[in-house]
């Protein structure tokens, strides 16, 4: 197919030619041809209900599972901590244990 793209002529007329004997339309052609490059993934809207404050910590997860997936060794242990709260912390946290 590629070997007599050549002779056919402008681009448009190669992409028919090509979606032709492929059996499917120009544009559909064209819209596929380069879909699975990054630059050409489609990225859907946020849902409008999310804000900056709940896209932090989604973000932050995925950068750190990112990098635990390119470490070759990586041991890890989590800790639950309480939630933070709007009350300002009281002296007691700050003691040396």
């Amino acid at each position: 197919m590629l070997a007599n793209a050549a002779r056919i002529g402008t681009d448009r007329e190669i992409l028919a030619v090509a979606a032709e004997k492929l059996g499917v339309k120009p544009p559909e052609l064209e819209q596929a041809l380069f879909a699975d490059l990054p630059g050409e993934r489609i990225v859907r809207p946020l849902p409008p209900e999310w804000t900056p404050a709940e896209l932090i910590p989604v973000a932050n997860l995925d950068l750190v599972q990112k990098l635990l997936r390119r470490s070759p060794i990586a041991a890890c242990s989590f800790a639950a901590q309480p939630a933070p709260s709007s009350d300002p912390p009281s002296a007691a946290a700050f003691s040396a244990r």
